[in-house]
């Protein structure tokens, strides 16, 4: 019973994603990442559903999070890249002056024009609460009930 609980709950989660106010999927690798273990002992059942602590990201989403301002500076090249103008942009206050006017010289060329720095400042953010994990177990509660009725009854047959 607690394989078949551990695989509906976690498929259901997954299911549930992209619905009712939960995180939208951008590449799955959060879904991907929901894991479950079942731990038996004579006179208990344990089962354990959600992401591993690698995965730091899953209790950020799940629990929220608040980062403080900081600089975001290019790891792998000389400038950071990103497309969206004036609109789009992180940091424009924290660039130079010869930065910004460049900055805005591209942005004028659309909405879609290219815009590069070499660091921005982030102003920080409020990553809002979203669990995912949660909602899952509660909407399959009448049939985890129904599984730990059946496996009882099982193990009081045998």
């Amino acid at each position: 019973a607690g394989r078949r609980i551990g695989r509906l709950v976690s498929d259901d989660i997954r299911a549930h994603f992209n619905t009712g106010g939960q995180l939208r999927i951008r590449s799955g690798w959060l879904a991907n990442a929901i894991r479950f273990s079942v731990f038996r002992r004579p006179s208990a059942v344990r089962i354990n559903i959600g992401i591993p602590r690698k995965h730091p990201y899953g209790a950020v989403q799940t629990f929220g999070k608040k980062t403080k301002p900081h600089v975001i500076r290019p790891v792998r090249k000389k400038a950071l890249r990103w497309r969206g103008g004036a609109s789009g942009d992180p940091g424009v206050l924290s660039m130079g002056v010869a930065e910004r006017a460049a900055f805005f010289r591209s942005a004028r060329a659309g909405a879609n024009a290219e815009a590069f720095a070499k660091a921005v400042q982030h102003p920080g953010s409020l990553i809002p609460p979203r669990p995912f994990l949660q909602p899952g177990v509660l909407r399959n509660r009448e049939v985890i009930q129904g599984l730990f009725i059946e496996a009882l009854h099982e193990a009081l047959a045998e």
